[in-house]
């Protein structure tokens, strides 16, 4: 997955609950066991965005920050309660 965000859509969580939205697919839907990501250390807002959906870091490989998504991940990170979240912002 790759995202691009015009500069006056940034800040305002729609990455964020984009990337979450597709996780949700991954892991409920299509049943993916593990699901990795990963972002150039020159783009820390990619990672904040990784972070966010629920991803933490694993390590460097490649020139690139690596990441996972934690076993359980589905049970911490609720899809209803982030798109309410942006919904909200989206309203103000």
């Amino acid at each position: 997955m790759r995202y691009v965000l015009r500069a006056a859509a940034r800040g305002r969580g729609y990455a964020t609950e984009g990337v979450r939205r597709i996780l949700v697919l991954g892991v409920d839907r299509f049943g993916a066991a593990a699901i990795r990501a990963r972002h150039h250390p020159d783009n820390p807002a990619s990672g904040r965005v990784l972070r966010r959906a629920g991803f933490v870091p694993t390590g460097v490989g490649a020139g690139f920050v690596t990441c996972a998504l934690p076993d359980g991940w589905p049970s911490r990170n609720s899809s209803q309660g982030s798109s309410a979240r942006v919904d909200q912002k989206s309203r103000s």
